[in-house]
């Protein structure tokens, strides 16, 4: 998947539209996350770029920060 598929699934899991997420998110110290593997979502830091994956098991979690290049 691209970085914007990743993006609008990632703002459709967490019920907002993607500006919105990376709106709320750039002022925060926890953002909403995506495992770019088995599309798992959850919450981390927000320069995660290569973190680790409950479901899958892999380092593929990257940041919506990340995902957009903001960070």
């Amino acid at each position: 998947m691209t970085n914007e598929e990743l993006l609008e699934k990632l703002a459709e899991d967490q019920g907002c539209d993607v500006m919105s997420m990376l709106e709320e998110a750039t002022f925060d110290s926890i953002v909403p996350c995506i495992c770019t593997e088995c599309l798992a979502t959850t919450d981390g830091e927000p320069d995660l770029r290569e973190g680790y994956c409950d479901s899958c098991g892999n380092q593929t979690v990257r940041s919506c920060l990340d995902l957009a290049k903001i960070i």
